[in-house]
């Protein structure tokens, strides 16, 4: 133009000159910070709109659409303000056309949220990569949700949130399903608003033109839906809603959502079923009873002792031809002594490879054991074993014998016969009347479950007139009452042998030595000479 027209055919006034910044539709930009701006005089001037709607008493329809229609400017701008006209929006829906209706505290609450928004410091510039369709992405948060607790994870900072809901929580989880306030979809929306309230802070620096991109991945869309758009018709989701929106306006940051299929979301969701866990580990251990596991555990502490002495890992592989290399070794071990001798018998050490495959199975989710060419070794061993030594049965000629070398003077022989007499003819386990291994049981004899009767029935107070001896079992398996199982033996045809007579010593020295009701018979069927 200007070679053509010459320098004086170009009026500088008509051409504005080259900007970094311009304002278009009242929104300032900045090309080289790129970001976007609002002026304050549209900022003050929403901010009296909202002044002038919380003094006002009564309220039109026509009033609230026309404070939604310029507050709508606002939040194209800075998206954390959606969630705080959710209940402006709702009550328009519902008001008729006409007349006035009082403003609600509802709707006060939400226009002062709005009013700390417009005043706050975070209108200072949003990026224009914000307004994109897929801004990059700087943070990723993987969440899930059960009827137990929650979990968040962020693998990047390699930290996590475990939240088990307490009793008030499940009761209104199992109130209902889907209908109540609490439901899944809320529950998944906490994960997002409480990982924003916990890793919101110290994100960003304040003031900065950088504003990070949170990526919150869940399997459920209506908490994507919720959280991408800030708006639900649901109460609680409202509330957290404001949560999310207030941490996203104070800590400079934005939290969009994307659906992550359940069967992809596998971290979250053993996080959030991780209580379920623990009770299956509770309900594992409680598999064996106390005094197989102190067996078990004795077995394992060998194994480990073992395994430390050789170089090999405790813990197999789960592969059977690697593991039964490693088993026989120990099996070998366990059965010839290095002097010569024999610790183990063949199924012994069966029992002890059983026990070592529990272990596995508990902590380890698979069994371990020999392969078959192994198992034939184990045979081989088991016809080399002695056999067992069997205990010999009590008979009437043993228990001659034994009274034969007692010497009824003593109370230590008083106690050892009538124990040996007693236990012979009710059958009686080691534990019902005596110590097993130092330990009394709750279930053994006490003074007061052995009476005895005479021949009218009546309590007999002498064993002259004693013809009848009856003890009071408690604690059977198929008592369940709690009220015991009682046996009642008579005189037998031998005036030597016979468990009234037993019976009666035991209860008189039981009384000597100044036994009360309570008083178990194993306390005193132990004493030594």
């Amino acid at each position: 133009m200007l070679a053509v027209l010459r320098p004086r055919s170009i009026n500088d006034a008509k051409f504005s000159t080259w900007c970094t910044t311009l304002e278009v539709l009242g929104l300032q930009f900045n090309t080289i910070a790129k970001t976007v701006t609002m002026p304050k005089e549209k900022l003050a001037k929403a901010s009296t709109r909202v002044v002038a709607m919380q003094r006002k008493s009564t309220v039109s329809r026509h009033d609230l659409e026309c404070l939604l229609g310029s507050l709508r400017h606002v939040t194209c701008l800075l998206r954390a303000a959606k969630a705080f006209f959710q209940r402006i929006h709702t009550a328009v829906k519902g008001l008729p056309r006409r007349g006035r209706f009082p403003l609600s505290d509802a709707i006060r609450l939400d226009l002062q949220w709005f009013h700390f928004i417009l005043n706050y410091d975070a209108w200072s510039g949003i990026p224009t990569s914000m307004f994109c369709s897929d801004p990059p992405i700087d943070v990723h948060w993987y969440m899930d949700a059960s009827d137990r607790g929650l979990a968040v994870a962020d693998p990047a900072r390699q930290r996590y949130i475990l939240l088990q809901f307490d009793a008030d929580e499940c009761t209104m989880i199992h109130a209902g399903q889907g209908s109540q306030p609490f439901n899944i979809n809320v529950r998944e929306l906490f994960c997002v608003a409480l990982a924003s309230v916990l890793w919101g802070r110290g994100r960003s620096v304040h003031g900065s033109s950088e504003l990070l991109h949170v990526k919150a991945w869940s399997d459920n869309t209506n908490a994507v839906t919720w959280t991408n758009r800030l708006h639900s018709d649901n109460v609680y989701a409202q509330e957290l809603l404001r949560a999310i929106g207030l941490c996203e306006a104070t800590q400079h940051f934005r939290v969009t959502a994307g659906h992550l299929p359940g069967e992809c979301n596998t971290l979250a969701d053993a996080g959030s079923r991780q209580h379920n866990g623990r009770l299956a580990s509770r309900l594992q251990a409680r598999a064996l009873a106390d005094s197989s596991y102190r067996v078990y555990k004795a077995t394992w502490k060998e194994w480990c002792r073992w395994c430390d002495e050789q170089g090999f890992s405790s813990w197999l592989s789960g592969d059977c031809k690697r593991d039964s290399n490693q088993l026989i070794q120990f099996v070998v071990y366990c059965w010839q002594h290095p002097s010569g001798g024999q610790r183990n018998a063949a199924s012994t050490i069966l029992s002890k490879i059983g026990h070592l495959s529990w272990f596995h199975r508990r902590f380890k989710g698979y069994s371990i054991g020999l392969h078959e060419g192994h198992r034939l070794a184990m045979r081989g061993m088991s016809r080399l074993s002695p056999p067992p030594d069997r205990k010999e049965p009590i008979t009437v000629g043993l228990l001659r014998c034994l009274r034969s070398q007692c010497n009824f003077d003593n109370i230590h022989d008083r106690v050892l016969w009538g124990a040996a007499a007693m236990g012979y003819f009710f059958m009686l386990r080691r534990s019902e009347y005596m110590a097993d291994r130092g330990q009394v049981k709750n279930y053994a004899i006490q003074y007061r479950d052995v009476s005895f009767t005479s021949r009218n029935g009546q309590i007999a107070t002498s064993l002259a007139m004693a013809v009848s001896v009856s003890i009071n079992f408690r604690g059977g398996k198929a008592d369940q009452r709690g009220v015991g199982a009682t046996r009642t033996l008579e005189k037998t045809g031998l005036s030597w042998l016979w468990p009234v007579r037993a019976c009666w010593a035991l209860t008189s020295i039981a009384k000597q030595r100044g036994a009360h009701q309570m008083t178990y018979f194993a306390r005193f069927t132990g004493v030594r000479r």
